[in-house]
């Protein structure tokens, strides 16, 4: 549990940072919500998250687009169904595809783009849970370490970007692909006054 727990931390961290330098704009307005509520003497704490809408709203905006985890853990029909006109039988594999859930432009518009506002309420002060958002699956079999690895993305993305500003360096460009796993990008970490 704890393997797959920071691994896939991990990853959503690497993704948090590169979506940062790509979007400079939510780094900015990220951390200015941090300096506004925590300020520059003390690290962000965790009793800090109700006062932090639009960094909670781009931490799930990077488990969404980042959808570490593409497929679900298998299940088995435990009887005969039929869902939006499929029969599946009793003991047949079902897994379902979160990455899918992610990317449905019906369900989060223009799901390509990088944009925390739609966890945010009209008037961008209340976080809106999304039943769509399930990067840690869903259901009874859903990951046990959801809430620790919530926990662990607030703490260590809140104390990078409080300390931190994040850039390419200006001898890579930084575009992000279809790869699921951002290895061997270069980042410039700019300590912050």
């Amino acid at each position: 549990m704890f393997t797959a727990g920071s691994d896939s931390t991990s990853v959503n961290i690497r993704w948090g940072l590169l979506y940062m330098i790509a979007n400079p704009d939510v780094q900015a307005k990220a951390q200015k919500e941090l300096d506004k509520v925590v300020g520059r003497d003390r690290m962000p704490r965790l009793s800090d998250k109700a006062d932090l809408p639009y960094f909670q709203a781009t931490l799930l905006e990077i488990t969404r687009k980042a959808s570490t985890a593409r497929l679900s853990a298998l299940h088995a029909a435990s009887e005969d169904t039929t869902l939006n006109g499929y029969n599946i039988p009793k003991g047949a594999i079902v897994m379902a595809n979160l990455w899918a859930c992610h990317y449905d432009a019906e369900v989060f518009a223009e799901p390509e783009v990088f944009r925390p506002e739609r966890f945010l309420n009209d008037a961008g002060d209340k976080v809106v849970q999304r039943d769509e958002l399930i990067p840690f699956s869903t259901g009874r079999r859903f990951c046990l370490g959801d809430n620790l690895a919530r926990m662990e993305l607030f703490v260590i993305i809140s104390h990078l970007l409080h300390r931190f500003t994040f850039k390419s360096p200006p001898d890579q460009c930084t575009a992000l692909g279809m790869a699921r796993l951002p290895n061997n990008v270069k980042i410039c970490a700019i300590q912050r006054e």
